[in-house]
């Protein structure tokens, strides 16, 4: 019996210390929105005729970036790459 209540402890001890740096109760962003390397929540890309206000930038494809720093590399990734950054 001990020796349960023992292994109970250790258990939820290495469960909170495990749960206070684990992904799940990190913050996410909500739809429509990515996670960029600042841990900020950043508007994804969006196709639309004019520039959307806050866009930072145009991808190669047309579509307008919301980037926290536009002319780093990963910028329009999948979109052929920046085109001009505002």
């Amino acid at each position: 019996m001990l020796l349960r209540l023992a292994t109970l402890i250790a258990v939820l001890a290495a469960s909170a210390a495990i749960g206070a740096t684990s992904p799940a109760n990190a913050v996410q962003c909500s739809k429509g929105y990515y996670k960029a390397a600042s841990g900020d929540c950043v508007h994804k890309p969006v196709c639309a005729p004019s520039p959307p206000p806050g866009a930072t930038g145009q991808c190669v494809d047309g579509c307008f970036t919301f980037s926290e720093d536009p002319n780093d590399d990963d910028t329009c990734h999948g979109r052929g790459g920046l085109q001009k950054a505002f």
